[in-house]
């Protein structure tokens, strides 16, 4: 019987054994810290102040030339100095070096200094994705979360004692490399494991977490630590997932995809045992079987099954180029929020961090009572409608401000839906691939998006106009797409048939 065990009838008893039961979502916990890692190290590097004699490649606060210098009076005279002479810069970033056995020192880094860390950082996420979907089937989620950690954990340890800016891009390189291994791992390790019915909830509540992971950096980063001592600390947060790593499962879906079925069968039960459900395999089979099925030869990196109305290439090449697009916009917003908020980056990450949190319960909510497409089309017209708004506010920055905030909510809203309309096409557990490989696609658009938003001259003028034609793009390229609504989602996708108790 086990033999006629596919990642359908797998759906099927996780639905069975509680969909997202107890056990699963103490399993999220545990995953939880993973994610809220990532946001810390996506950022990271806009709170990395370098040391001058190294780099050479800060601004002195009082001239033109590479150096940092102490600026004379109280503190409040010499951040406004600071603040007001890295303004003639347009978008550059104010560091503030607070440590006990050194003076306070106001820094203004170049734009392309940041930009390029945080691209190479963009690039290696991307690298990480697409070598995570062809390596997943051989060597397994668990196994490459658990090395992605030790290797984000070298990098975190090496890059202090770093004293050349090409090898410290190198480690950037490799830690996004790292940190999206440690991501996509931990996302199919939960998907894994929960009924493809509470899959959107899953997204909906780990986008939460991304967004608490601003505030909690800009928290950290506030406080009076040297900037190694930062990256030393998101090293101990992966040791301390090392220390429970034993706790979380292998995905089952991974063992019914390299045929290790009574692996799979073993795991199902032991979730029904922690839920409190019995469970019979064999009654499982006797289930009528829905109208759309799926292949028993899936893959994690084999893109295809997707519904009869919309074709296969079609669907593929607007997701893709939807992800780009959104990738630009996304992470445009976040890098221009901390900038403008007044050249305080906490205070700018720490409202992006909240934003992006009631974004997310805005697009369960939104997901569930109405249209996929029709709020993702609402939405990311927002994002042009606020960028534009910018333009008319650029002399008044609180005004800027609040509109690069709602131009923000409306992206990370479009991303997530894009997500729930990317799970919503493909029915079978090859939307995991998909998944992955957008997720790739939208670092590269992330990486193009920090050299046109740190321009040094003209960027307010240059930036925004760009967000603006890219937002009217993405809403344009949704007419491709049927809409889909909740109850035609659930209809339309292999529900798992409850069975009567036992």
């Amino acid at each position: 019987l086990m033999e006629q065990l596919d990642t359908g009838k797998l759906n099927r008893l996780l639905q069975q054994v509680g969909g997202f039961g107890k056990w699963q979502r103490l399993q999220l916990l545990l995953l939880a810290p993973s994610f809220l890692l990532i946001g810390w190290c996506y950022f990271a590097a806009l709170f990395i102040s370098q040391d001058a004699s190294n780099f050479e490649t800060l601004l002195n606060v009082s001239s033109n030339n590479l150096s940092v210098t102490e600026l004379p009076g109280n503190e409040s005279l010499m951040y406004q100095t600071a603040a007001d002479i890295c303004a003639r810069w347009r978008i550059v970033h104010v560091f503030i070096e607070n440590n006990t056995t050194k003076p306070k020192k106001y820094m203004c880094v170049l734009p392309w200094l940041l930009a390029t860390h945080q691209a190479v950082f963009l690039l290696g996420s991307a690298s990480g994705h697409i070598i995570f979907t062809l390596t997943a089937l051989k060597f397994g989620p668990k196994k490459i979360l658990i090395g992605a950690l030790a290797l984000h954990c070298v990098c975190c340890f090496t890059i202090p004692f770093n004293s050349y800016l090409i090898m410290f891009d190198i480690l950037r390189f490799l830690d996004g490399f790292s940190v999206a291994c440690i991501q996509i791992s931990a996302l199919c390790l939960i998907l894994g494991i929960t009924s493809r019915n509470y899959h959107p909830l899953v997204i909906i509540l780990l986008a939460t977490v991304r967004g608490l992971s601003n505030v909690t950096l800009s928290a950290v980063a506030s406080s009076p630590l040297d900037w190694t001592e930062l990256i030393a600390i998101t090293a101990v947060s992966s040791l301390f997932l090392f220390s429970y790593i034993k706790l979380i499962p292998e995905s089952p879906l991974w063992f019914v995809l390299r045929g290790e079925r009574l692996h799979a069968e073993r795991m199902v039960r032991q979730i029904a045992h922690y839920n409190g459900h019995r469970l019979r395999i064999e009654s499982i089979h006797r289930t009528q079987q829905p109208a759309l099925t799926i292949n028993t030869d899936e893959t994690f990196f084999k893109l295809t099954d997707v519904p009869p109305k919309c074709k296969s290439l079609l669907c593929e090449i607007h997701l893709s180029l939807n992800w780009l697009l959104h990738g630009f916009l996304y992470e445009m917003t976040s890098l221009l929020a901390p900038f403008i908020a007044w050249n305080i980056p906490e205070v700018g990450h720490s409202l992006s961090g909240i934003v992006e949190m009631f974004s997310a319960l805005l697009a369960y909510i939104l997901w569930q009572h109405f249209p996929t497409r029709t709020t993702a089309i609402f939405s990311s017209a927002m994002i042009a409608f606020f960028l534009v708004a910018c333009l008319f506010g650029a002399e008044q920055r609180s005004g800027m401000f609040v509109c690069i905030l709602l131009a923000k909510l409306c992206a990370y809203t479009t991303f997530l839906m894009t997500k729930l309309i990317a799970l919503d096409f493909n029915i079978s557990q090859d939307r995991f691939a998909i998944l992955i490989v957008l997720y790739a696609i939208a670092d590269i658009g992330a990486a193009l998006a920090t050299f046109a938003s740190f321009q040094e001259q003209n960027a307010l003028w240059t930036t925004f106009p760009i967000g603006a034609v890219l937002g009217f793009l993405v809403t344009s390229t949704f007419i491709f797409l049927p809409n889909t609504h909740r109850r035609d989602h659930l209809r339309s996708r292999e529900i798992a048939i409850p069975m009567r108790p036992l």
